[in-house]
């Protein structure tokens, strides 16, 4: 900028400046040398000295924001950041000053303050040479105390402590010294005090003897009240001397104590930790084990705001410093009751969760002061198996933060768990663990959140208002599949308000309008809505199952001969199905099939007689004949099916298993693909498989035979001549519902096939004229065929199906 050299001060501070930045910059800051340089450019400038000090002190400023000390400034803050003592001595201080002017040339008040602003930043504090020395003199008043020697071992301890503090062993040394000087010069006063008094207490008596004698002698006859008199004492009794404060145990260190004496003067509004503390300084472990437990007991039943950081860090130091192992160990066995198990009593809901991240904060704290030593170990494995998951070796301010998100998810897995057995308490406590769940990320909120409500909500009934703000941020979240573990939930809740609730939300979230009614249906609706998969599940066909079977158990067995009939081979029919489910995936295909064609025994009407020539029509009638549809959907279904059917070899076995899964659903739906798909169909069944596959794929033909353009696919795929291998001949047989025997030619195989067709047609035209038999003849083909088809999920060989039907 251009200077204005008017004798203004501000602009000949300014001009300063400019003119200096060059010499800051090349003398790294505002060293001694850059110091003269800048004074000789103030003389010529005509500065006096207050203007020369604003010009330094916004050149200081500046020195400040440039990048060596920004540099000194970084590495300081990852020196000490997690600094498992919170004292800095004069020693560490010297060493970080020697840095800065070594390392980076910083002179030694910019360092100063650079050093102060990083210590407050990270709560630690600086120890000056005079501080320290004061420190230990305190420490050395407590432990000589009166005594006129000490110990080799206190003497030992006491040096120990200096050298912490950053003093000198001669300087330790020499303030011991004068301690002890002291008191045996304060003895021997005392000494030379108690001699001359009890001298001069003694000739005092005997001069107060002789002079009462002499008066009792002159005053015998008129004053004998006077016999008795004593003259007043010469020396009133000294005033007891004020009691010494208790000395600190020898294992305590210099940290130790400074935590101590800010924790005393808290003492006064704590009765019931003031009466233990001479049990917390005693030298017996058992005293000192028994006041860590009462300090707990009665620190994490205070209020929040009581709850000092220095007792925390005062009881890390015993954990770390204690000589007793057992005493430590109790010091752990104490705090782990207040931090949260599955299995283990929940807290009140007046205090909620807040003693326990008291209590995970505390072991932080003693974990940090006991870091790198064994008893860090055994505490970190003993968090470990209270809270339920492994806590790993991390920086301080990392494992505080690790341990609350811990307690917070070992909370979540209480409530979960003793949600079915105290539901009410558990809706008591929901509010107040979800006001700390903020600690945790998003994804492991919402899944801590859903998982509660599935374990809660289907024994909650009357509280479950306690959930409605979890079901909400569920039902919300960006991600589906939280709000996909609810849908699945909707069955399980009796409650029906619950049911309506929840429902609603979820199909909000879907934005699926109208909902249908039933459940079952509802569910299935709201899973394809929400980007779930359409198909059904495992539990859909469970509850499908039940749906169909409770009418039929919930009612009386009929009278009716008739109906008795239909209401066995119903039974015996979702017997069936119900083996096919605990099949698992293979007989899902059996099950979807006949799930909603259960058996109709129909009563033939008066005028057919019993004797008739009618051929017995199927207790189940085969499915309409209908062309292929002509929907789009469907033909890519179709096409997609027999895409997957045609994958070969060994890795596209799952592949083979989902396109023959696709087509039997399709069937058993009413669907008949036209001939180029029958084909396509019946090339993929040649191809070798393995037994399992093979096994499922038997299962899923007993459906596909009602597709009657396969049977002629298949018989016009058949060689012109020979026999066919063992899987060919099985998968034939259960297309024919009839073993077929080895020694049948392909032409023979491929004739019966034609005839099957025939007949299946035949019988499809009698079951539209309606055609009936004795209801006991539809009964006993319908049971046949149920038995049979059971009988294939166990994969008993076909040849054992066939006999007697009658």
């Amino acid at each position: 900028m251009a200077a204005d050299l008017d004798g203004s001060e501000r602009d000949l501070v300014a001009e300063f400046c400019r003119r200096a930045a060059p010499i800051l910059a090349q003398e790294r800051g505002l060293t001694t040398a850059c110091r003269v340089k800048l004074a000789g450019l103030a003389h010529s400038l005509g500065l006096d000295e207050r203007q020369m000090a604003a010009a330094l002190r916004q050149l200081g400023s500046s020195a400040n924001a440039a990048p060596h000390v920004q540099r000194f400034r970084n590495r300081l803050r990852k020196d000490l950041t997690g600094k498992t003592r919170a004292i800095l001595g004069p020693t560490v201080i010297e060493r970080i000053l020697t840095a800065a002017r070594q390392k980076y040339d910083l002179e030694e008040a910019v360092a100063r303050q650079v050093l102060d602003e990083v210590a407050a930043e990270l709560h630690l504090t600086c120890i000056t040479p005079t501080g320290a020395i004061e420190g230990l003199a305190v420490q050395i008043d407590q432990a000589v105390g009166q005594a006129t020697w000490l110990a080799r071992e206190g003497w030992d301890r006491l040096r120990s402590a200096g050298v912490a503090w950053g003093i000198e062993l001669e300087v330790v040394d020499e303030l011991i010294e004068e301690r002890l000087a002291a008191n045996r010069a304060d003895q021997v006063r005392r000494r030379l005090w108690t001699g001359l008094t009890v001298g001069a207490v003694s000739m005092a008596a005997l001069l107060t003897v002789a002079l009462v004698g002499l008066a009792m002698v002159r005053q015998a006859a008129s004053r004998r009240g006077q016999e008795a008199a004593m003259p007043e004492p010469l020396f009133p009794p000294a005033a007891p001397s004020p009691a010494r404060p208790a000395a600190v145990p020898p294992w305590w260190d210099v940290e130790l104590a400074v935590e101590a004496s800010r924790l005393r003067p808290q003492l006064a509004a704590w009765p019931a930790l003031a009466k233990s503390w001479d049990d917390l300084i005693a030298p017996q472990a058992e005293r000192r084990a028994r006041a860590y437990e009462q300090w707990l007991a009665q620190a994490t039943t205070l209020a929040a705001a009581d709850r000092s950081h220095a007792l925390q860090r005062l009881l890390a130091g015993c954990y770390a410093l204690d000589p007793s192992d057992q005493a430590a160990q109790r010091l752990v066995e104490a705090l782990q009751p207040w931090l949260p198990s599955p299995g283990q009593p929940l807290p009140s809901a007046a205090s909620g969760w807040q003693p326990a991240l008291w209590a995970a904060e505390t072991a932080a704290w003693m974990l940090r002061r006991s870091s790198f030593s064994p008893r860090a170990e055994t505490l970190r494995q003993a968090l470990s198996r209270r809270l339920g998951e492994h806590l790993p070796t991390t920086t301080a301010d990392e494992t505080a933060e690790r341990l609350a998100q811990l307690t917070v998810r070992a909370a979540y897995r209480q409530l979960a768990t003793a949600a079915a057995e105290q539901p009410s308490q558990v809706a008591a406590l929901v509010a107040r663990l979800r006001a700390h769940a903020d600690r945790l990320p998003t994804q492991e909120r919402l899944a801590l959140d859903t998982e509660l409500l599935v374990a809660a909500l289907p024994t909650a009934h009357d509280t479950w208002q306690a959930y409605q703000q979890a079901m909400i941020a569920v039902t919300t979240a960006a991600d589906a599949q939280y709000a996909l573990r609810l849908v699945e939930l909707l069955r399980r809740l009796p409650h029906e308000p619950l049911y309506a609730y929840l429902s609603n939300l979820l199909a909000d979230r879907a934005g699926l309008r109208p909902l249908p009614a039933d459940r079952g249906q509802a569910v299935v609706a709201l899973r394809k809505a929400l980007g779930g998969s359409a198909a059904l599940t495992a539990l859909d066909r469970w509850y499908l199952l039940q749906t169909a079977v409770a009418p039929l158990l919930a009612a009386a067995p009929p009278t009716d001969e008739a109906r008795l009939i239909g209401q066995t081979a119903q039974v015996a029919h979702y017997g069936t199905l119900a083996a096919a489910l605990v099949q698992g995936e293979a007989g899902w295909p059996l099950f979807d099939a006949g799930i909603g064609k259960p058996p109709s025994i129909q009563v033939p009407p008066p005028t057919l007689s019993a004797g008739s020539d009618a051929k017995p029509a199927l207790a189940t009638p085969p499915a309409p004949l209908r062309p292929f549809s002509k929907s789009p959907a469907r033909r890519r279904e179709v096409a997609r099916a027999l895409e997957l059917l045609r994958s070969s070899g060994t890795v596209a076995t799952l592949q083979r298993e989902n396109g023959g899964r696709m087509l039997v659903n399709l069937v058993s739906e009413g669907e008949r693909p036209g001939p180029s798909e029958a084909a396509q169909v019946a090339r993929a069944l040649w191809t070798p498989r393995a037994p399992e596959e093979h096994a499922r794929l038997l299962v899923w033909l007993a459906v596909l035979r009602e597709w009657w353009q396969l049977l002629l696919a298949v018989a016009d795929h058949l060689p012109a001549e020979g026999t066919l291998r063992p899987q060919p001949r099985e998968i034939v047989g259960v297309l024919l519902d009839r073993p077929v025997e080895e020694s049948a030619t392909t032409g023979e195989i491929k004739q019966r096939l034609i005839a099957h067709v025939v007949e299946t047609i035949q019988r499809q035209v009698l079951t539209e004229q309606t055609q009936l038999v004795d209801p006991l003849d539809q009964l006993a083909a319908a049971l046949a065929q149920t038995y049979r088809d059971r009988a294939m999920l166990w994969q008993v060989p076909l040849g054992r199906l066939t006999g007697p039907t009658s």
